[in-house]
């Protein structure tokens, strides 16, 4: 069985590896990166994809939600090469050519558990494939991202305002770190404060403020960790930042 991931990145990305961990949109993977789609109602994940649509495979992964441990079943149709893993085991592994189809050919029994699970498909790009869970299963599909919102909706010279960072729809977080960047003429940064969102139900976490430097408009050095090691899951704030305006700009 050929890892095409593996042998476009040198070892460095695997396919038991996202089929685990699941894959981060920006993430490059040989000349490619992920990239976060929505699929079309036809189903077809080529579609997402600019035409030509070369010759190839096409890996897409997805992330799921359960609210508890499920037993339910899995089904998985091809008519051209078509590998399915559930939480790194894989699933499914369909090689041969058959007559083209819509619709489910196999089912297998699987375990759902609660909170995040991975769904890994890779099939040829030329090529359809089929899954999906039995009715009634209960899951709902992750959209993770960052947002932020302004303390106020407009900013004039001299004001004060916040920049909150938000986690949204995210899985299992339990730590982060980054750097702000900002335009230092337009931009005074005076105070950095820890978001709740790491600290649901009374967590207790490990948090570095940064260092602000005005000068070059960088906060460097932002990180929070759970001190337990226990993930949230949801939507909420991981950081405001305190600025100050001082002339017209941009950011």
């Amino acid at each position: 069985q050929r890892d095409l991931l593996s042998e476009v990145t040198g070892g460095k990305v695997t396919e038991a590896e996202i089929a685990v961990q699941g894959a981060t949109e920006g993430q490059s993977v040989g000349s490619s990166v992920w990239t976060s789609h929505k699929l079309p109602s036809t189903g077809r994940m080529a579609e997402m994809l600019k035409p030509p649509v070369p010759e190839g495979a096409i890996y897409g992964s997805v992330l799921l939600f359960s609210p508890r441990e499920q037993a339910t079943t899995l089904y998985v149709g091809s008519y051209l090469e078509l590998q399915v893993w559930l939480n790194g085991t894989l699933i499914h592994e369909h090689a041969r050519y058959q007559r083209r189809g819509t619709d489910y050919t196999d089912e297998y029994p699987v375990p759902l558990q609660q909170g995040k699970n991975v769904l890994l498909v890779a099939l040829h790009s030329n090529g359809q494939g089929f899954f999906g869970f039995e009715p009634g299963t209960e899951y709902t599909v992750a959209n993770s991202g960052i947002g932020y919102t302004f303390s106020k909706p407009a900013i004039h010279v001299g004001d004060t305002f916040t920049l909150d960072l938000r986690a949204e729809n995210v899985p299992d977080l339990a730590g982060w770190q980054f750097d702000i960047a900002f335009d230092a003429a337009s931009l005074k940064a005076i105070e950095v404060n820890e978001g709740g969102f790491l600290k649901t139900e009374g967590a207790t976490t490990f948090f570095q403020r940064g260092t602000i430097d005005n000068t070059a408009g960088r906060i460097r050095g932002l990180s929070s960790a759970s001190l337990s090691g226990d993930g949230v899951t949801g939507t909420g704030t991981l950081l405001s930042v305190t600025f100050s305006a001082k002339t017209n700009g941009q950011t």
